[in-house]
């Protein structure tokens, strides 16, 4: 079954510290609590994959804000994608990605 949850954050105890923001995405028709009863779902069925949700540009301007509110200027990125992109912009908020850790 999909661990990702487990897996992040075993990650950040290890580390000692660490912060998971959760971008409620409204504009999607699928909001946060049915997406995990989902993947509860898929976890009882096995179900390896669940649905992703792209994230647009106004969700990762939210999460910097909740970063920087938060005093967190540097960190590694926990990240699943494949496709790392360098974040432009984040820099406004006072955030600096030092690297990307792929779970």
């Amino acid at each position: 079954p999909d661990d990702s949850f487990s897996r992040v954050f075993k990650l950040i105890n290890k580390e000692g510290k660490g912060c998971v923001v959760f971008i409620n995405q409204e504009n999607q028709s699928f909001n946060l609590i049915n997406r995990l009863n989902l993947i509860k779902e898929l976890q009882k069925e096995n179900e390896t994959k669940v649905p992703e949700i792209k994230m647009d540009e106004k969700d990762f301007g939210i999460g910097a804000q909740i970063l920087h509110n938060l005093q967190i200027s540097k960190m590694r990125l926990l990240t699943n994608d494949t496709q790392i992109k360098k974040r432009v912009g984040i820099i406004g908020y006072g955030l600096e990605i030092v690297e990307n850790v792929a779970f």
